[in-house]
């Protein structure tokens, strides 16, 4: 953006309060507008060069051919699966995001939802709920399982991986890994797939970044080696999970526990997951801390001064910097 144009930024929906606050605070900013809706009124933003979105919106070839000014998008979070790159690098659109902002936030949000899972806190806090302490002898659901020497895989060793995998073995679990690639940095033990670490592992946390190559990734084989001890969580992203082999597994028992932050469908929450008594349901919520929000908000806001001063966004999508750059 040419350092004497006047920005016109436009929000989505989703975008987060914080962030809305902080930009809104230097500049104007249109909206929100619902991208997931193709027909959502866009007539008063083709103005906008600049659009505030998260990763699951993100933005469509259609949503950029209908703001003919934009020249940034800018993911509050540090997810993009929603923007369509090829198109954006088509028109020079800079994608930016805020990498690693929400990483602690969401590694300690898996630690609790598998804490959960392992530990069976559902069936407790129903059977105290339920008025059963004072009869019931002796407890059932009491032990669970422990974490400390248990077999926890890790897939995708990214910001959020790497922390989740530190806290694992700071509860002394056992923990091992697979990525696109093994890293070098790490001297956890890698696996080459998803099947192989769940092979080894009595638990499985799913970390990696989504896109079209690993839709899926964790399906009925991958579930079937976890077991019917074992627990999966997801809070990375619902396309990476095959929801119906994992609704199959839980109603059958062939998988002990789940504990799910993201959906493929979200926020449709379909019954065929609401109605199982082993399976823990959040909002998609892992990253939203106080905290979090907060460094979204920075990194956002300084991408956006930066564009519009026509200097390089600091936190580009590295996909794409290098033919948007210039």
């Amino acid at each position: 953006m040419k350092a004497d144009q006047s920005p016109g930024i436009l929000a989505t929906h989703c975008t987060p309060d914080a962030t809305l606050d902080a930009v809104r605070r230097e500049f104007p900013v249109a909206g929100p507008v619902d991208l997931s809706d193709p027909h959502a009124d866009l007539r008063g933003a083709g103005h906008a060069n600049v659009l505030l979105t998260v990763g699951r919106i993100g933005a469509t070839r259609d949503a950029m051919t209908r703001l003919p000014n934009l020249s940034l998008i800018c993911c509050c979070g540090s997810g993009f699966e929603g923007v369509d790159l090829a198109a954006a690098r088509d028109r020079g659109i800079v994608v930016a995001h805020c990498p690693d902002a929400n990483a602690s936030a969401v590694a300690e949000f898996a630690i609790c939802l598998l804490l959960a899972c392992v530990r069976r806190l559902p069936d407790l806090h129903r059977f105290v709920a339920g008025g059963n302490w004072r009869v019931a002898r002796p407890i059932p659901f009491v032990g669970g399982r422990g974490l400390a020497g248990a077999r926890v895989g890790v897939v995708g060793l990214g910001a959020i991986g790497r922390r989740i995998s530190s806290r694992l073995v700071a509860m002394e679990a056992q923990v091992g890994y697979t990525a696109l690639r093994a890293k070098p940095e790490s001297d956890l033990p890698f696996f080459s797939t998803a099947l192989d670490l769940a092979r080894w592992a009595d638990h499985l946390v799913v970390a990696c970044r989504a896109d079209e190559r690993n839709r899926g990734l964790v399906g009925r084989d991958v579930i079937d080696a976890i077991g019917p001890a074992g627990a999966i969580v997801n809070i990375a992203r619902g396309s990476l999970v095959d929801e119906t082999a994992l609704i199959d597994a839980l109603s059958e028992q062939r998988l002990g526990w789940a504990g799910l932050d993201v959906f493929a469908d979200e926020p449709n929450v379909g019954e065929g997951l609401r109605r199982l008594p082993n399976v823990i349901l959040t909002p998609h919520v892992a990253a939203e801390t106080q905290e979090a929000q907060h460094a979204v908000a920075r990194m956002a806001l300084e991408n956006v001064r930066s564009h519009v001063a026509g200097m390089p966004v600091p936190y580009p999508v590295r996909s794409i910097a290098e033919r948007t750059r210039n």
